[in-house]
């Protein structure tokens, strides 16, 4: 039921209210009618019913229908406040309801206007004057808010179809209100937000940088703010991102009564950013990968270029020798001179071949096939083999290992850093010294140790022994030549391999060098 016509205050341009009096005393009725009619001629319309239900029909009947209600408490078929709800119920709030009542009880007119009567008045203090001003007034007033509830309705639509959540908080910086589009998998229902200040509410978490205590400083010293980060863990445990704007309410007198704000949903946000930061490490790892790779490379020509010129040099020194001629030459001197092109050429085929190696190895084209194989016998053969070697510089090789010990690796690649690894032990190692070769179970793993009483060296060299550089290089106590990439590829080929390689010396005083490997 619509009341769309507005009781204008001027006398010369007033619309007729029509007035649904519902009153079952004659005389009170006739008091209403003529006082209404006597004074304010034109103004009213009286519709007169002596019964509620008369009042209900003629308010359904949908053919007419009036401005306000006058209606008395005490009726044939309803006392009291009885009457008051039906006429509630029937009218839906459309219409004002003015209570008459032949009580001047203070009480009940509180409780009738907290029952969403418009306003009470006794018939003891009714006058004409006091009847025309109860009547526009309720008019008006319900008029206005009908308006505000249409207003509060549309924005409420708006609210509930766009993608920010709109919110209020009282002076107490607890929520009072707040609506938006709800999932209730993705964002705390408005049960559990009214009533509540923010950081009280079970799953809101403030994002790095902001924090609670900054949040609640701005609160309290009533500023607004903006883009207020924080996630809302949901009770299925999926994650929410929301930016947070507020600005403070404040009356014509500057009295400060809350906050009203926005919630922006920022998930899909938070996520592509995630995703960016995610892309844009991958480019950054890979491009520190590419950096690396280059630099090898680079360091890879250099040692080409630098240590494979001299025993070229020298062997083609002495085929220049022998290209002149042999005839009158000293026999000894051309054996020695033979002598220092084998070991030229040695080291050159020596470069190459740890050359090819670790390129393949950076290049993916070496095949591991682990195998169980006894790495205990696999030390002893390689002993047997250097035996010779240590033979001469006059170094004793020391196997402190068990029996027996299984390991799963591949087996040509651990042979590979078992024999540098000795070897490199016994050049380092001057006469009457001592080279200790070990073998223990680590649980999971199995260790292999090489322990040399050698020249040692410092924590500069060690740092440096695992990196392919140009003068890294070093003579033997015996003045043997080495490729400066034995280290490296022992390195390579067992983490290929599942373990890792560890080395501790000082100088002088010799070097351990430990490796692991996947017990078989």
């Amino acid at each position: 039921m619509d009341n769309s016509r507005k009781i204008i205050e001027d006398d010369n341009d007033r619309a007729v209210a029509r007035v649904l009096l519902i009153e079952d005393d004659p005389g009170d009725a006739l008091l209403v009618k003529r006082g209404l009619e006597r004074a304010f001629q034109g103004r009213y319309e009286i519709i007169h019913v002596d019964t509620l239900m008369a009042a209900a029909d003629y308010l359904l009947s949908g053919e007419k229908t009036c401005d306000v209600v006058l209606l008395d408490l005490s009726l044939p078929d309803a006392q009291g406040l009885q009457g008051l709800r039906v006429l509630s119920d029937v009218t839906q709030g459309d219409i004002p309801i003015v209570i008459l009542s032949g009580q001047d009880d203070e009480t009940l007119a509180h409780t009738a206007i907290l029952r969403d009567a418009q306003d009470y008045l006794s018939k003891h203090d009714m006058t004409e004057r006091a009847l025309d001003r109860t009547l526009r007034y309720s008019i008006e007033r319900h008029r206005i808010q009908v308006d505000l509830r249409r207003s509060r309705e549309r924005f409420r639509q708006f609210a509930r179809v766009a993608s920010d959540r709109f919110w209020e908080m009282d002076a107490g910086l607890k929520f009072r209100d707040a609506v938006g589009t709800l999932a209730d998998d993705y964002q705390p229902a408005r049960e559990d937000v009214i009533g509540r200040r923010r950081w009280e509410i079970s799953g809101f978490a403030p994002l790095p940088p902001h924090t609670w205590e900054e949040h609640r400083a701005d609160l309290e010293q009533q500023k607004p703010f903006k883009d207020f980060e924080m996630s809302y863990t949901a009770p299925s445990g999926d994650v929410t991102y929301w930016s947070i704007n507020g600005e403070p309410i404040k009356d014509e007198h500057g009295r400060f009564g809350g906050y009203r704000g926005t919630a922006a949903d920022i998930t899909k946000q938070k996520s592509a950013e995630q995703d960016l930061r995610k892309v844009a490490d991958e480019l950054a790892l890979t491009s520190a990968e590419l950096a690396e790779t280059n630099a090898k490379k680079d360091k890879f020509f250099s040692i080409i270029a630098h240590d494979l010129r001299s025993p070229f040099a020298g062997m083609l020194g002495t085929a220049e020798i022998f290209r002149r001629g042999i005839v009158g030459r000293n026999p000894d001197q051309l054996k020695k001179q033979g002598d220092m092109m084998f070991a030229a050429a040695t080291r050159a085929l020596n470069l190459v071949e740890d050359l090819l190696e670790w390129s393949r190895l950076q290049l993916g084209g070496v095949s591991f096939q682990p195998e169980h194989f006894d790495i205990v016998e696999m030390i002893q053969e390689t002993i047997d083999l250097t035996q010779d070697q240590a033979d001469q510089k006059g170094v004793v090789l020391v196997k402190e290992t068990p029996e027996f010990q299984t390991v799963n690796a591949d087996k040509r690649a651990v042979s590979s850093v078992i024999r540098n690894l000795i070897a490199n032990a016994v050049k380092f190692t001057a006469q009457g010294g001592q080279v200790n070769v070990g073998v223990r179970d680590s649980g999971s793993d199995v260790a292999v140790s090489i322990q040399d009483t050698g020249v040692g060296m410092d924590d500069a060299k060690i740092a440096s022994l695992f990196e392919i550089s140009e003068q890294k290089s070093t003579t033997g106590t015996a003045g043997e030549k080495g490729t400066g990439l034995g280290m490296v590829l022992c390195k390579e080929l067992v983490e290929q391999n599942g373990g890792g390689i560890v080395v501790t010396s000082r100088p002088e005083q010799g070097t351990i060098v430990t490796f692991t490997l996947p017990k078989g």
